[in-house]
């Protein structure tokens, strides 16, 4: 086959703090990349002054546009990708530098793989050594191929930026982020999983994810309902696309949103917003019909599950299994 080539998308808006730490960490790649593309989404600080530096870089290429969100913003950029690979960088986020040379020889050595995943790391400004967050065990199998694609929706944390995809199979399958909204990974991750035909992991750490960023949308608007909104409307977007290979699949968006609940009940959705979170997000979560809970299961999702409490919208019990588990840690 071919030697495959990559590209690095970054949608950014006022990052002029970190664009430029993110954007060398993709040229210092120790295999070399195709293209870095910056789409600006409408940074009104110094973004665009640090940009301006790389204007006769031959691999940055930046375009500026009016402020759509992340989701829209990238999606622009797909449009644009003329290489065969693309991985998704935060603007205030690294990557390591032999992330591209581990994901070629892994495509090599699995030709027409449709996406790589792998293994990511907190980091500070301070610290470069960082934290391995996820150990999931998806990780632990080198390869996926076919309906077994679906257990990529077992994962932790529904993360665009620690994969690279296929650019063929993202336009084959229609696959773009939300628009006008955070949280736009969740479906773009759940239609990559479930119309994958052949998925490889690399059990390494190789993408950083920066943790002192008080200005990521993720940690942001905590006294309004917007983590409420876009969380739901994420999650009844996620079940919208869903398409089911396995027993199971139901069961790994299941577990995952009610896993995530637990994280949103106790550090994103604001005190006097959190019944209505949960009812919500239950009405939501009770669409879904599971079939099997497999052996891997969470002991909080299990319990949820077996006791049908989202299937018969028990919305007391189920915010009492959270703020035992929140409060009390019942279900470790």
């Amino acid at each position: 086959m071919k030697s495959p080539t990559y590209s690095v998308v970054i949608a950014v808006y006022n990052g002029e703090k970190f664009i430029q730490e993110s954007i060398e960490s993709a040229l210092k790649q120790t295999h070399a990349i195709h293209e870095i593309i910056v789409i600006d989404d409408g940074s009104n600080d110094g973004t665009a002054t640090v940009l301006k530096q790389y204007k006769n870089n031959p691999l940055v290429s930046v375009h500026s546009q009016k402020n759509r969100g992340q989701g829209a913003a990238r999606n622009v950029a797909i449009a644009r990708v003329s290489s065969d690979y693309v991985l998704f960088l935060d603007a205030d986020d690294k990557l390591d530098k032999d992330l591209f040379a581990a994901v070629h020889e892994t495509i090599m050595t699995h030709p027409g793989v449709d996406l790589v995943h792998f293994n990511w790391k907190f980091f500070t400004g301070t610290d470069d050594v960082g934290i391995v967050v996820d150990e999931d065990a998806i990780l632990q199998k080198p390869l996926l191929v076919g309906a077994d694609c679906d257990r990529l929706l077992s994962i932790t944390n529904y993360f665009s930026m620690n994969n690279v995809f296929s650019v063929k199979f993202l336009v084959n399958n229609a696959i773009q982020f939300s628009e006008g909204m955070i949280y736009e990974d969740n479906v773009f991750m759940v239609k990559a999983s479930t119309r994958a035909n052949m998925i490889a992991a690399i059990n390494k750490p190789l993408y950083l994810y920066r943790r002192d960023n008080e200005q990521s949308s993720s940690r942001s608007d905590y006294t309004t309902k917007k983590h409420l909104v876009d969380s739901i409307r994420a999650m009844n977007q996620s079940i919208d696309v869903l398409t089911e290979r396995t027993d199971s699949t139901a069961f790994y968006l299941l577990q995952y949103y009610l896993e995530k609940m637990v994280i949103y009940y106790q550090h994103r959705i604001p005190t006097q917003y959190r019944s209505e979170f949960i009812q919500r997000a239950v009405d939501s979560l009770a669409r879904l019909n599971v079939k099997e809970v497999p052996s891997s299961a969470s002991k909080f999702a299990r319990f949820i599950v077996t006791r049908q409490l989202v299937n018969r919208r028990r919305y007391k019990l189920v915010s009492l299994a959270i703020r035992y588990k929140v409060f009390r840690n019942l279900f470790t």
